[in-house]
């Protein structure tokens, strides 16, 4: 039943991904598919400390930051967290 439930799931949010990139112009996100965007996310990485120590996350690759940048999603970068190009 928990394998279903985690399918289930997963096709809502793959069905959500392909609705985001789907509105993204082909050349904007440079003729990637939804999975050629996960593929290029699959390494961005956090490790959380327990206390007061802060979150480190990996470097993001240009490729990364382009994804996350066309889909909107906040990431760190340089220390300092990002969206959409910006700095919060």
């Amino acid at each position: 039943k928990g394998k279903i439930f985690v399918t289930f799931i997963s096709l809502i949010i793959l069905a959500r991904l392909r609705k985001m990139v789907g509105q993204i112009d082909k050349k904007k996100r440079k003729h990637w598919s939804e999975q050629d965007m996960l593929r290029k996310v699959e390494t961005y990485a956090r490790v959380h400390f327990e206390g007061k120590y802060k979150d480190v996350y990996s470097t993001p690759t240009a490729a990364q930051r382009l994804v996350f940048d066309l889909l909107e999603i906040p990431y760190t970068f340089k220390g300092k967290e990002r969206t959409s190009g910006r700095e919060l």
